[in-house]
């Protein structure tokens, strides 16, 4: 999923991005889900001390129910950050550190 915006709030961009995320995939898919597990890093707008960040994440978890846990990367260690993809295989998933 791409998400393309004008917002000039990364944090509220961010969690728009997820909230549409939840209701195209993640919901159909996991129509049981009650918990949503989000890793970040631990800079920019989804900073753990970014209080637009948790104020939209509050929001989004008010709106669909879920309870949302943040788990925050330390400082500087984004790069090594796993990145899934999809194989195209239904339950298939890869973890790289390769660049995408």
């Amino acid at each position: 999923m791409v998400s393309v915006g004008e917002r000039a709030d990364t944090a509220e961009f961010a969690v728009e991005t997820i909230r549409r995320w939840w209701r195209s995939m993640a919901k159909p898919r996991f129509e049981q889900a009650t918990r949503l597990l989000i890793t970040a890093d631990a800079g920019g707008s989804n900073g753990y001390r970014v209080r637009a960040w948790k104020k939209e994440l509050a929001a989004l978890a008010d709106e669909t129910g879920l309870e949302i846990t943040v788990c925050h990367y330390p400082p500087g260690t984004s790069k090594w950050n796993k990145i899934v993809l999809y194989t195209g295989f239904p339950g298939v998933y890869e973890v790289t550190n390769e660049a995408v």
